[in-house]
């Protein structure tokens, strides 16, 4: 049997996990949006999932309050911050789902431009944060992700959303 001996690996498989189960659901969601509902506006779209999505959560921190686990909500500084995330997932989301509407998108091309997401963010905390440059390996990766990106979106097999 597989034991994992510290708590980095532990904290790491973890953190794969998570973002493994992450990665599915959002699979699975773009395979929905592209197949059953890139009629639909994203105007429609955006605040319904957000009423589900806000509506399980807060039942999900009611259950855990419940069972004792604390799920203290933020204030001050952390408050705005979580006011900005979410004004900033507003308008990723609409932009998002507005992509799956428009004439000739295609689900490998929308789903592909996810692979320029760590590139990005690097890029933003760099700006933002400040720290050391990226390894010579981080922006090799970096360029395959924009090369895949490319690869995807000029290639005529990938066939367009049906309206």
């Amino acid at each position: 049997m597989f034991v994992l001996k510290n708590s980095f690996m532990e904290m790491l498989m973890t953190s794969v996990l998570s973002a493994m189960i992450a990665v599915v659901a959002f699979a699975v969601v773009n395979v929905i949006i592209a197949h059953k509902l890139s009629g639909v506006s994203a105007l429609v779209m955006v605040p319904a999932y957000t009423l589900v999505v806000g509506v399980t959560t807060l039942c999900i921190g009611r259950a855990a309050n419940a069972l004792g686990h604390a799920v203290p909500f933020p204030t001050g500084a952390n408050l705005y911050w979580l006011v900005a995330i979410g004004l900033i997932f507003v308008v990723g989301d609409l932009a998002y789902m507005s992509a799956y509407g428009m004439k000739g998108a295609s689900m490998a091309t929308i789903t592909t431009c996810a692979a320029l997401v760590p590139v990005i963010a690097t890029v933003i905390e760099k700006l933002c944060v400040g720290g050391t440059l990226p390894s010579a390996r981080t922006m090799f990766a970096f360029g395959l992700a924009i090369f895949t990106v490319w690869l995807v979106a000029f290639d005529p097999a990938n066939m367009p959303i049906k309206h």
